[in-house]
C-alpha cells in the first residue's frame, strides 16, 4: 500500500501514511508488497516486503537497544554507632551524602543503559523488522520477528519493543508511527487498535 521514496516532503507524510495504513489493515486491508533492497530479507513462505526507510531517500530514523548494565546496591546501613549526640549528627549527614552519591551514580548508569547505533536502513516485511546498522567492520543486518514481541509502545515518535529472548528496541523518527501501524497489525491483529490508542484514536476521529 505504500512504499516510502525518497521526496522532500517524506517526513510530511509520515504521521498521515501512519493513520491511513493503521486504519486500512483495521478493515481488513492489505499492504501491497515493495521491492526488497536486497535478497533473503523474506525467508518464510508468503512473507513479503511492505516498507523500506532508508537514509539515501531521506528519512532519518534512530536505533538504541536496551542492555541491562552490571547490578548495582546501596547500602541499607543496620550497624550500630555509639558517641555523642554530635558525633551522631555527623555520621548521619555523612551517611546521607554517601547514599546521595550511590543514588546519582546508579541513576547515571541505568540512563546510559540505552546504547544508539547508526541506523542506515529499515525494511518492515510482514513477518518481522530489518534494521541495517553500521559498525566498525562495515553494516550488518539485525532482523527481528513479530512472533517474539512480548510489549509494543509507541509514545510520540518513539517506538519502543521488547522481545521474548533479546534486549529491547527502541526506533525513533516521523515514521515511527507508521513503522508501529504495521509491525502491530501483523503482530496482535485487530488487537492493535488497544495497543496504539493514540494511532486509533487519530484513525477514527473523522
Amino acid at each position: 500500500m505504500v512504499a516510502v521514496t525518497r521526496s522532500p516532503k517524506a517526513n510530511e507524510r509520515a504521521w498521515p501514511e501512519a493513520v491511513s495504513v493503521h486504519a486500512h489493515l483495521m478493515t481488513n486491508g492489505r499492504l501491497l508488497p515493495v521491492d526488497a533492497p536486497i535478497p533473503g530479507l523474506t525467508p518464510e513462505l508468503g512473507e513479503y516486503v511492505v516498507g523500506v526507510l532508508s537514509r539515501s531517500s531521506g528519512i532519518d530514523m534512530s536505533y538504541a537497544r536496551y542492555y541491562a548494565g552490571p547490578a548495582a546496591q546501596i547500602a541499607a546501613g543496620g550497624a550500630i554507632v555509639v558517641g555523642s549526640p554530635h558525633f551522631l549528627i555527623g555520621y548521619l549527614l555523612g551517611c546521607l551524602v554517601v547514599r546521595a552519591r550511590a543514588r546519582r551514580r546508579l541513576r547515571r548508569a541505568i540512563t546510559t543503559r540505552w546504547q544508539e547505533a547508526s541506523l542506515i536502513r529499515t525494511v518492515v516485511t510482514t513477518r518481522r523488522l530489518w534494521c541495517e546498522i553500521a559498525e566498525a567492520n562495515g553494516p550488518r543486518w539485525l532482523n527481528f520477528n513479530y512472533d517474539t514481541i512480548t510489549g509494543l509502545d509507541l509514545n510520540g515518535n518513539q517506538l519502543t519493543m521488547t522481545f521474548l529472548r533479546s534486549e529491547p528496541l527502541s526506533l525513533s523518527g516521523q515514521w515511527a508511527p507508521w513503522c508501529a501501524a504495521v509491525i502491530a497489525h501483523y503482530r496482535y491483529g485487530r488487537s492493535a487498535a488497544t495497543v496504539l490508542p493514540t494511532l486509533h484514536a487519530a484513525a477514527t476521529s473523522g
